[in-house]
């Protein structure tokens, strides 16, 4: 009942520790160098194994044994079952087609911090401003859109939607950036929009898909993810190294991503119609009810 309330929270610790861990990394950098600065960052990795080390059972799981599940459980079977319901698919590909736009702009901005935007000569101090305007950004845009949505499938399509008008209006500030506050400005809009993009679309999954795909759901859906950004960044580093552009210029390419998406999502949305319902999809709901009756 608390999907939504539990990937934002998610998302909201992430965003939290990137701050902390951002401004913390710049400094530290700036201070003892980077030697020192990766010292410390193992060792914070020990105290998560000390934290892990901790934790003694989970609530609410139900564990069944492999033998009682009848499904069939191979990676091939969950790909057949995300082609075979298109709006799966569509979920499962939404934090991939934000990749494409952002992935090549996480490396933009190392180059942006150190060649453009230094503070008191230094990147990295630039560079762990501008991750901290990202984690401002993620802790406040789902939380913000959850106290809209509740767990409200149809209002959830129109915050995806939002997110991808985000992504575009703050690519368009990179673009015209004067300064590294600009550059803040931007990276803030743009995680309001990748962060809500984040929840929502894992939130989205969960609600449909049953337990006993949502691995697989979820294992295609970062598999495009890593995928997409790889691409990205790949594109970035030509269109510096062999083109010659400016990360500013790069970054206005970018825009058509999101951009393009926008009228694809408003195409489907239209497509699927009175489909979407408060709880979900109607009739992907009847098709995975017959399945789990088998």
């Amino acid at each position: 009942d608390d999907l939504v309330v539990g990937n934002a929270l998610l998302g909201t610790a992430w965003s939290v520790m990137l701050m902390i861990g951002a401004a913390a990394g710049g400094l530290v950098t700036y201070w003892i160098g980077k030697d020192g600065a990766f010292i410390i960052d193992g060792m914070t990795f020990l105290l998560s194994a000390l934290v892990l080390l901790g934790i003694r059972g989970y609530h609410g799981v139900n564990e069944r044994k492999a033998e009682d599940d009848q499904v069939q459980t191979s990676f091939s079977e969950g790909l057949r079952y995300v082609w075979s319901y298109k709006p799966i698919l569509m979920l499962a590909c939404l934090k991939a087609v934000a990749a494409l736009g952002y992935g090549g702009l996480n490396v933009l901005e190392v180059t942006l911090a150190e060649d453009y935007f230094p503070l008191n000569g230094s990147g990295s101090l630039s560079l762990g401003l501008l991750y901290v305007a990202a984690g401002i950004g993620t802790a406040i845009g789902p939380i913000a859109a959850r106290r809209w949505t509740g767990e409200n499938f149809r209002k959830m399509h129109s915050i995806i939607l939002l997110s991808y008008v985000l992504m575009v209006c703050a690519y368009l500030v990179f673009w015209q950036s004067g300064s590294l506050w600009m550059l803040m400005v931007g990276g803030v809009i743009r995680s309001l929009g990748t962060g809500a993009n984040w929840v929502f679309s894992s939130a989205m999954i969960q609600m449909i898909v049953p337990p006993t795909y949502q691995g697989r759901v979820f294992a295609i859906n970062f598999l495009l993810l890593n995928l997409t950004q790889s691409i990205s960044i790949l594109l970035s580093g030509w269109m510096t190294d062999s083109l010659g552009w400016t990360p500013f210029n790069i970054v206005l390419t970018f825009t058509l991503v999101p951009g393009v998406f926008i009228g694809i999502w408003l195409l489907y949305t239209r497509t699927m119609g009175e489909r979407i319902t408060v709880e979900g999809y109607s009739t992907v709901n009847a098709q995975l009810s017959t399945i789990n009756s088998q």
